[in-house]
């Protein structure tokens, strides 16, 4: 996907233009001249091309602590929910710590993130503490939930394991949407992290539904997107949303 432009001084410039992750093909363009897309790419099983999305892939979405974004959607049994991120900031937290994301109700919900003042990763509240989460490294957390055998698995910026964390007891669930960057707490916004999101993916089964990926939309405003149904999810907090570098 590449984001459409004018250029408006005599240079020249090379346009990649992406399909998923991978460059498609490029064009070039002088100062002053329009763009023209390139032909469509070829049909990919299960998917159709809709068109050249206007926005600019970047590599992480940063939030400060006072951001965080709104699903629109529930947690579900039989899902699995993976994400990459990147902690920058563990100072400065709520009771219910820096979460990645999920929902809380007075009695039950889904917590992903560091709770407390040791760092300590927690999933599912109060019901299983693992392995201390240092700042400034990248890590992926991939959560499966099912009834009565609910998995977190946690892994380095190489991919290899870390921790893996069982979780027997019985997890009830909740109604709300859950938000990232924070928790949903009876629909208010808590445990707002500072963090770098660089993806969050959403599978049923072994099926990938929602893929959310950083991006710039037209206006400039950082955003996430949702590769899969083509949504733009925006900023629900206050402040805005910090764009890491384009890709």
């Amino acid at each position: 996907m590449v984001a459409f432009f004018v250029c408006g001084v005599a240079i020249a410039h090379t346009i990649r233009w992406h399909v998923g992750d991978n460059v498609y093909t490029t064009t070039t363009c002088n100062s002053g001249d329009s763009i023209t897309p390139p032909t469509a790419p070829a049909g990919k099983t299960g998917y159709h091309f809709v068109g050249w999305e206007p926005h600019q892939r970047i590599k992480y979405l940063e939030s400060n602590g006072t951001q965080y974004i709104n699903t629109k959607q529930s947690l579900l049994y039989g899902y699995r929910y993976v994400a990459k991120v990147e902690y920058t900031d563990l100072t400065d937290y709520s009771d219910r710590g820096s979460l990645i994301f999920g929902t809380l109700t007075t009695n039950n919900g889904v917590l992903v993130g560091i709770l407390d003042e040791h760092f300590l990763f927690r999933c599912i509240t109060n019901i299983t503490t693992g392995d201390n989460i240092n700042i400034n490294k990248v890590y992926t957390f991939d959560l499966q939930l099912a009834l009565g055998n609910n998995v977190l698995s946690i892994y380095d910026e190489a991919g290899a394991l870390q921790d893996r964390l069982p979780i027997n007891t019985q997890t009830t669930l909740n109604n709300l949407n859950y938000y990232l960057f924070g928790l949903n707490f009876n629909n208010v916004a808590t445990g707002l992290s500072s963090l770098k999101l660089y993806e969050f993916k959403v599978y049923n089964a072994d099926i990938l539904i929602h893929y959310f990926i950083p991006v710039i939309d037209t206006n400039g405003t950082p955003c996430m997107l949702d590769n899969v149904t083509g949504q733009y999810f925006y900023n629900a907090g206050s402040g805005q949303f910090i764009a890491g570098p384009a890709i």
